[in-house]
Order: C-alpha cells, then sequence, then structure tokens
C-alpha cells in the first residue's frame, strides 16, 4: 500500500456478523468483491486497525467461537498487496479467553504489541504478549505489566519504533486513579517492575499531558483526544482508534 490507497473494513449482517475489507485509490475499489478478512464459521464483530511503517495493516475482532457470550480477541495481519498474512482463521491472543479491552501497536518488523485487561472488579491487571512476524506468539505466558494488585485498566500503546513499546494505563491499587506508563522491550520490562517503586512509572501533569501528545501524534489513524483535566495524573486516557464513515464501516488512509 501507498499513500494513494486507503484500507476500509467493516463488519456485516445482523445475528451472524462478518468482517469484509477493500482497499481503495483514487482510481476507486481495488477489488471488485470485499474480501472476508476471516473464513472461521463464527460471529464476528468490532474490527480495529492499525498500520506500521511498511504499509501493511493489522486487524483486531471480537470472536465468538469460543466464548458466544464475551467473545475473545483474535488479529489478522494484511500485507502491502492487501493478501493476509497469518493463518485464514485468525491469531487468538489468549486461549484462557480471559481478555478485555485489548489495544494493540505495530512494530517495524511485523510484529504486533498486544496489551489487555485481565481478571474481573475489583482485581484486574494489565496483560502482555506480542505476535510475532509469522504469526506466532513470543512469550508463552502473557506478561504482567506490573505487579501492583488492584484495578488497572484502560490500556493504550504506542510503538517506540525500536523493538519495544510504551503502554499508558490508569492504575487504582491506592484508591485514586492515577496515569502510569510502561514500557516493554519484546518480552522485557524496562522500566520498575512495582508501579510503587519507581518514579519513572507515574506520570507528572506536565508528562501525562506530553506522553497523550505523542499517542495523538504517533497515531496512524484519528483520535478523539481526550480533554485533560486540571491534576491530570488522575485522569486516564481514552481513545478512539479509527474514524466511522458508516454504521459498522470503518475507513483509514494507509
Amino acid at each position: 500500500m501507498n499513500n494513494d490507497t486507503s484500507f476500509i473494513i467493516w463488519q456485516s449482517g445482523t445475528e451472524n456478523t462478518d468482517i469484509y475489507y477493500n482497499l481503495l485509490t483514487s482510481n476507486g475499489l481495488v477489488y471488485t468483491q470485499p474480501l472476508q478478512l476471516c473464513s472461521y464459521n463464527s460471529s464476528k464483530a468490532y474490527p480495529r486497525v492499525k498500520r506500521n511503517q511498511l504499509g501493511e495493516v493489522f486487524v483486531q475482532w471480537i470472536d465468538y467461537r469460543n466464548d458466544p457470550t464475551e467473545g475473545s480477541h483474535f488479529y489478522q495481519r494484511i500485507s502491502v498487496g492487501g493478501n493476509i498474512s497469518w493463518d485464514q482463521d485468525g491469531i487468538q491472543l489468549d486461549f484462557g479467553g480471559d481478555d478485555h479491552h485489548a489495544r494493540f501497536s505495530a512494530g517495524g518488523n511485523g510484529e504486533l504489541f498486544v496489551y489487555w485487561e485481565r481478571g474481573t472488579f475489583p482485581n484486574v491487571d494489565i496483560m502482555y504478549q506480542v505476535i510475532q512476524s509469522d504469526g506466532s506468539l513470543l512469550l508463552n505466558n502473557a506478561q504482567f505489566v506490573s505487579n501492583v494488585s488492584g484495578y488497572q485498566s484502560m490500556p493504550n500503546t504506542i510503538s517506540d519504533n525500536n523493538n519495544g513499546s510504551f503502554v499508558i494505563f490508569a492504575d487504582q491499587s491506592n484508591g485514586s486513579i492515577d496515569l502510569r506508563v510502561q514500557r516493554m522491550d519484546l518480552d522485557l520490562i524496562s522500566f520498575e517492575y512495582s508501579s510503587h517503586n519507581g518514579n519513572s512509572q507515574t506520570l507528572s501533569p506536565v508528562l501525562s499531558l506530553l506522553f497523550l501528545i505523542l499517542l495523538i501524534s504517533e497515531s496512524l489513524f484519528p483520535i478523539i483526544p481526550l480533554a485533560l483535566s486540571p491534576n491530570a495524573t488522575r485522569t486516564a486516557p481514552v481513545k478512539v482508534a479509527k474514524s466511522t464513515i458508516a454504521q459498522g464501516l470503518y475507513f483509514s488512509a494507509v
């Protein structure tokens, strides 16, 4: 894909929904018939997309094949030419199915960094996993971003353009909401493991604002920025990763 090509993806159907995509250039649609993202016979919903520096597109969706109520996060990699690169059935993030509100960022070598919530309130942790360029999971067991117990939520992430990624998340382990950041270098934690033992994790109001600006400027798709309160460390980030142009239809220039 190049600057003249856009990637369009949408959810189709009512009771048994599926996901389709197409490419769009200044000459119109590339494919006369839309392409099915995943051929597995299950309901699929809520596609979300990111692009890497190579022009490849990564898709996240909720798939109900294993859990017809909550669903699970699945992923696919689309090549520059619009072809599916990973397993036709998609790559499942967490085989235990305990994955909620996942967010992801694309690395420069075809890998994907994924963060999500695991657990039930009030004991929720932020987890980390890498989907490698061949579609395999890097870690046998997902990594905890912090070893502090309590309620952690709403992760958001960007690639550091150097084989790693940053994650920002809300932490209520001390009762109030703190805004914290962690860096993961593939399977290694860069900052303090305990979010209470290192001043590099709890963000000051100025750093909170700068980090949110970084999230916005580094995003490859439109974002609705969150208006910060005067005490930014008490504000959790919220992100819209794509722009909606029709019901169930998502469009991003790539």
